[in-house]
């Protein structure tokens, strides 16, 4: 933990980062963070980067998605069937 110092920036209040941290989270300059607050915390945060579904899949099998969707097939059997609630066109 350290302490740090605030700025004015603009009509803003600024920190200063220190290099041991962005080092550490690898954040370079002008990178978008995500910041929160609460319980009277302050937390920056780097987003989280997105996943195709193909490494979302890999991840949690070991598999590619080709080898998942043969080796799971979708058969349709829990298709949830609801009662039509406005306009929708179904097949044909």
């Amino acid at each position: 933990m350290q302490e740090v110092i605030t700025a004015k920036w603009g009509n803003n209040i600024a920190v200063r980062l220190p290099k041991k941290y962005t080092e550490q989270l690898n954040i370079k300059e002008n990178e978008k963070l995500i910041i929160s607050v609460k319980d009277n915390t302050l937390t920056l945060a780097k987003p989280r980067a997105k996943k195709t579904i193909s490494e979302i899949v890999f991840e949690k099998t070991g598999l590619t998605l080709d080898e998942y969707v043969e080796k799971y097939p979708y058969d349709g059997s829990d298709y949830i069937s609801a009662p039509s609630v406005g306009n929708e066109v179904f097949g044909d």
